[in-house]
């Protein structure tokens, strides 16, 4: 009627429960983990496109956009008359920018090419 645990089978028993108990216990941090670095994803995404909508208004108008590219990690924006755009304003919303000759480089990282892609998206609507 009832199995009795003894010698192998208690051992084995105790092992299978450790490990069952490992195994779930590393799940449960890997899902965690993983619905965390979705959140943080989900946050620097509304951030670029934030940061971009924003940035766009400040260049001097679209007709003193000549170009915008990315190179790498970063953005350029090349404008006809660089004392056209508001460059304080800029540097306010977004603090890795240079300002070299009539080019504004922005230093995005990862997301540089969305980046690039939010602003030109905005340059055709307007």
């Amino acid at each position: 009627m009832f199995l009795a645990l003894t010698g192998t089978n208690l051992i084995l028993t105790i092992v299978f429960s450790v490990l069952g108990g490992l195994i779930l216990i590393f799940l449960l941090i890997f899902f965690i983990l993983k619905n965390n670095s979705k959140k943080k994803a989900q946050a620097l995404e509304k951030e670029v496109k934030q940061s971009a909508t924003a940035l766009y208004d400040k260049f001097g108008g679209k007709d003193n956009i000549l170009e915008i590219k990315n190179s790498g990690s970063r953005v350029v924006v090349t404008l006809n008359d660089i004392n056209k755009a508001d460059k304080k304003e800029i540097q306010n919303i977004f603090e890795s920018v240079l300002f070299m000759g009539n080019k504004i480089v922005f230093v995005i990282g990862s997301k540089s090419e969305e980046f690039k892609n939010i602003l030109e998206d905005i340059n055709k609507t307007k």
